[in-house]
Formats: C-alpha cells, sequence, structure tokens
C-alpha cells in the first residue's frame, strides 16, 4: 500500500553563507589578497570579511575559531566581499594619462569612506603603520565591530569544485550617486538597489566544440626552433588603472585567468621574494580566495575624484 506515512519533506535549510543582493552585515575584520595575475604590478585585492543579522537559535552558522570544534558560532550569514571588482595596483587613467593612480594610496581611501560611514573618521586619520598590510591590520581592528550597515553586494559567477555555481562578491561602483554601503538610518537612502542585470557578471559560455583535430602541428617547430606544448595564450597585458573610489567600486569590464606566458627552458628561472603574508581570517575554515600587501604615507592628502574623472 503506497501512502505518506513515514514520509517527512525535506527541511530548507538557510546557507552559512550569503549571495549577491541587498543585505544587513557588520564587518568583522579587512584583509589583503594576492590575485593570481599581473604579479609585476604587485596588486591587491581589499577583502572585508561580513556577518549578516542574527538567524536566530535554530540557525547554525559557521564556528568563530575553526580549531575549536565546541566554540562559539556566528549568528549569521558571512561572506567575503572585494572593496572592489578589480584589484589595486599602481597605474594611470587610460583615458587621462596625467592621472596616476597608486596602489596604497586607493587601498587607503576605501577604508577612509568606510570608517565615515561607521562614524569612525576622526579616530581612523589617527593610524600610522611603515607597511600597507599593517595599516589594515589597524584598520581591521579599528573599523570592525557590531553596527551594521545596509549594503549592495554584486556578484561574479563561476563554477565551485563541486560543479554547482557560486559568486566571486564584490562591491559595485558608485552609480548616479548611489552607493554599495549606508547606515541603516540613512535617510534619504543612497543605496544601490540591487539589480540582477546590473549586478551579476555571468561566467563565460562553454565554447562550442566542432571536433578533436588538433589545430598545431605539434611535430613541426614554429620559428624560434622548440615547439609550444602550451595551449594558453598569454594573458592581455593591462594599464594597471583601477577605480580609486574603492569603497563605492566595483564591475568594470571582464576578468581574464591572469596566466603568464610560459618562460623557455634555457632562460633562468627568477626567484620572486617571499614576503610573509598576514593570516587571513575565514569562516569556520571555508573561505573564498582573495588578499594582499605594501607601503604607505600620507593620506591625509587624499581627495576623491569626481565622478567625470572615470574612464568607466
Amino acid at each position: 500500500m503506497i501512502n505518506t506515512q513515514g514520509v517527512k519533506l525535506p527541511e530548507a535549510k538557510l546557507p552559512k553563507t550569503f549571495g549577491p543582493g541587498n543585505i544587513h552585515a557588520r564587518l568583522t575584520g579587512i584583509f589583503l589578497q594576492k590575485p593570481g595575475f599581473d604579479e609585476h604590478l604587485k596588486p591587491y585585492y581589499l577583502v572585508y570579511n561580513l556577518e549578516g543579522v542574527d538567524q536566530g537559535p535554530e540557525f547554525e552558522g559557521f564556528l568563530i575559531d575553526k580549531n575549536n570544534q565546541n566554540g562559539a558560532r556566528y549568528k549569521g550569514q558571512v561572506g567575503q566581499i572585494k572593496a572592489s571588482y578589480w584589484p589595486y595596483k599602481d597605474g594611470v587613467n587610460p583615458k587621462n594619462p596625467s592621472q596616476v593612480f597608486k596602489r596604497d594610496d586607493s587601498i587607503v581611501t576605501a577604508l577612509l569612506m568606510l570608517a565615515k560611514v561607521l562614524g569612525k573618521e576622526e579616530h581612523f586619520h589617527q593610524l600610522n603603520a611603515p607597511t600597507i598590510e599593517q595599516y589594515v591590520a589597524l584598520a581591521s581592528d579599528l573599523l570592525s565591530g557590531d553596527k551594521y550597515l545596509a549594503w549592495c553586494v554584486a556578484g561574479k559567477e563561476y563554477d565551485n569544485k563541486q560543479g554547482y555555481l557560486n559568486y566571486d562578491l564584490f562591491l559595485p561602483r558608485a552609480d548616479n550617486g548611489r552607493y554599495a554601503f549606508e547606515t541603516l538610518s540613512a535617510s534619504p537612502s543612497k543605496l544601490q538597489i540591487f539589480d540582477q542585470a546590473k549586478h551579476i557578471v555571468k561566467k563565460a559560455a562553454a565554447k562550442q566544440v566542432n571536433n578533436f583535430e588538433p589545430s598545431q602541428n605539434f611535430n613541426a617547430p614554429p620559428q624560434g626552433g622548440q615547439p609550444n606544448f602550451n595551449g594558453n595564450q598569454p594573458a592581455p597585458q593591462s594599464t594597471g588603472y583601477v577605480n580609486p573610489n574603492a569603497g563605492y567600486a566595483g564591475q568594470q569590464g571582464q576578468g581574464y585567468a591572469g596566466h603568464q606566458p610560459v618562460q623557455q627552458q634555457q632562460q633562468p628561472q627568477q626567484q620572486q621574494a617571499q614576503v610573509r603574508q598576514p593570516q587571513q581570517p575565514g569562516f569556520g575554515g571555508q573561505q573564498q580566495q582573495f588578499g594582499g600587501q605594501q607601503q604607505n604615507n600620507g593620506f591625509n592628502s587624499f581627495s576623491m575624484p569626481d565622478e567625470d574623472d572615470l574612464p568607466f
């Protein structure tokens, strides 16, 4: 006999992490992360750790300390949000070559914007450190806390290791006087309203394979003598420009894989200096990869660029 006795409907559990959209969240940490491209320019992402509002006693969030299995857990959903779609690096405005941007200045400018919204601007101006890593660590201690802000979170699609759709989260740039974060009591509100069409960067569609015939004759070496067994083309050269309005920065176009061109075997391999990185805070051991480093001085002289000065 077929009936519903003993049949239970599956429970819909709230994910431990949040995705793109409008959220209320507090800052729990800030760190820097190296991207995997343009290494000669020493670019870095600025990443915010956020925790959403308390989801109640039935919600089981990530462990705050992943090494303490009996320890406290986050009471809300968590996420790691890049301050901008592109990493920060030294460069120039391609539409105005006289306008030069410095990586460390842009990072401090982004943090200053956040400090202003959090009401901690006066204390922020007291921070001083010899390197950008140390400066960001000080800023993380100062700006993290229990004050919730309203955020608009954008995302870039990608497939995770299990083959499921996931999002690389970032803050969208200012748009027509509306911004990526503000206080909960802001009136009138200038927060961006999440728009799927504007705030989601779609993953590249898979290319159709017509046949499996090799497009290259590996038996005949090209000019230069050695055959090229690397099917990847070198990544396009970047102008080095990033949006200094990083607190409200974001999507500036499509990214690329960032693979460096393969060095020929007869060239000596360059030894890159290994710099000790600060430990990146995470959420119960499951975290996306993003962060970075270097040197900073004199942020009191910074001025915010007009939107008309930006090339995108």
